[in-house]
């Protein structure tokens, strides 16, 4: 049997057309994790990570370094034409270029301290067409987050991002986490769940997931002398523990994977990759029990069923 392939964990894959948003929230609370199939559309999906793949260029060539990890609306961009594409408010996306020419940003926002570059786009991201939470509404996955928490939930746009990621940038990729460590030492935070949304075919040639698709109670230690906050877990310590327990599928633009706040993952590259993939992460918090670092978070709000709200600092 393939061990990375859907048919090693068939109790964990869905189909989105299929199956019901209670069997997929019910495998999230026993096993961690869901694999989705025909999750969101691929033709939608292929056109933001071509946005992803163009933004990520021009952000290089404008602080001259290389970013991998990049505000949502960096899968927002209007290159020819009129292109029919679902905005999240029926906006025109022909009416927008690109995130870096509709915010002004010049280099000073990435070097100046004070001015985070990603502050600007969290806190304005009501703004922008929004390709991928259009695409995430559109689907079974508001369904599914209500089905798992029980209720009313919501996402901040300071929580997710779209990722570039290269073979050659694996200096830049993700070693084994877990989703909120960096944010709380404290399990009972640990309440969120994230969904993995491959823009390109991942896996496979181009850098994928690899996950341990087991459910987990505990947080995973981080190497010995780091002090919090820090994301990353003690590499030997997971490589020795999970071992040949791990799982990368090969997963297609348009299949998602959802897990909750203690699943341990990590960027999956092979020395054979030879294209780049383009992913987008949306988190996801229930209203009632959502842990203070969630509440802090001063960006824009979206809540479901499908409300919007911007915080601001008080």
């Amino acid at each position: 049997m393939n061990r990375s392939g859907l048919e090693s964990h068939p109790d964990i894959v869905f189909d989105a057309a299929r199956d019901s948003p209670a069997a997929i929230a019910e495998s999230i609370r026993t096993r961690g994790i869901a694999y989705l199939k025909n999750a969101v559309n691929r033709d939608t999906a292929a056109f933001c990570a071509n946005s992803v793949a163009a933004n990520a260029r021009d952000l290089s060539a404008m602080i001259g370094k290389d970013v991998n990890d990049m505000p949502l609306c960096f899968a927002d961009r209007h290159t020819e034409g009129d292109e029919e594409y679902a905005t999240l408010f029926g906006n025109r996306l022909s009416d927008f270029k690109d995130p870096l020419t509709f915010s002004g940003m010049n280099p000073s926002w990435y070097y100046e301290g004070l001015r985070n570059y990603k502050i600007w786009f969290w806190r304005n991201g009501n703004h922008f067409p929004n390709l991928v939470l259009r695409a995430a509404f559109d689907s079974i996955l508001p369904s599914v987050y209500t089905a798992y928490f029980g209720g009313e939930c919501f996402t901040s746009y300071e929580s997710n991002c779209v990722r570039y990621q290269r073979p050659d940038l694996q200096y830049l990729s993700y070693f084994f986490h877990q989703d909120s460590s960096y944010h709380s030492r404290d399990p009972k935070d640990h309440v969120g769940l994230t969904t993995w949304m491959p823009l390109t075919d991942a896996g496979k040639d181009a850098p994928g997931l690899q996950v341990y698709p087991y459910k987990l109670h505990e947080l995973l230690p981080i190497p010995e002398g780091i002090e919090p906050p820090y994301l990353f877990a003690d590499e030997a310590y997971c490589s020795a523990r999970f071992g040949d327990t791990l799982w990368a599928p090969a997963i297609p633009a348009g299949d998602v994977i959802v897990f909750d706040n203690f699943c341990v993952h990590r960027t999956f590259i092979t020395a054979t990759m030879t294209r780049e993939r383009q992913s987008a992460d949306l988190r996801v918090f229930p209203v009632r029990g959502a842990p203070d670092f969630a509440r802090r978070w001063n960006s824009w709000t979206v809540t479901f069923p499908l409300q919007f709200e911007l915080n601001r600092a008080k």
